[in-house]
């Protein structure tokens, strides 16, 4: 039976649940990708539970839910860097069951809404399959240092600008 995967959105008492996602999924969902000091360094950016609730009420931010649990969450810049998605994680325990592919269905539908032509978004290479099934393209590969450490990702656009069919 499939599971009923519920959006809405992040609110100031989602910023532990959504911090603890974000660890998880780097630390143990994208441990076949990168190697412990690219997960130790990635891993170590937020750490203060008021800051990182500041950047998820900074953006547009949807969490979802299945059976009352936060299992996922992303992002959509609307304003400043419009269409750029800077986070899309799900839990471990829920990757593979298509909360990602929901929360990208959101990003994609809120970015048609706001008129924005094309979505952008820094794709890990353990998300990247998730990006492409839902028509994003690998632009570049990138390298970014975090602490001294380089990882790997992938710039993918999806251009919003074609009509649906």
């Amino acid at each position: 039976m499939p599971m009923a995967i519920l959006l809405r959105p992040y609110r100031p008492h989602d910023a532990s649940a959504t911090l603890k996602i974000f660890l998880d999924a780097v630390t143990v969902g994208a441990k076949g990708d990168y190697t412990p000091q690219q997960l130790a360094a990635w891993a170590g950016t937020p750490t203060d539970h008021k800051d990182w609730h500041a950047n998820r009420a900074a953006t547009t931010t949807m969490v979802a839910e299945v059976a009352g649990e936060v299992v996922g969450f992303a992002d959509l810049d609307v304003t400043d860097n419009p269409g750029y998605i800077n986070m899309l994680f799900v839990t471990p325990t829920h990757t593979g069951h298509g909360v990602g592919s929901v929360l990208l269905e959101w990003a994609i539908a809120t970015g048609r809404k706001w008129g924005i032509a094309r979505l952008t978004a820094h794709a890990s290479i353990t998300a990247r399959t998730v990006f492409a099934t839902h028509g994003f393209e690998v632009v570049e590969t990138c390298s970014p240092v975090i602490r001294g450490t380089a990882l790997n990702n992938f710039l993918m656009v999806k251009d919003l600008s074609v009509p649906l069919s």
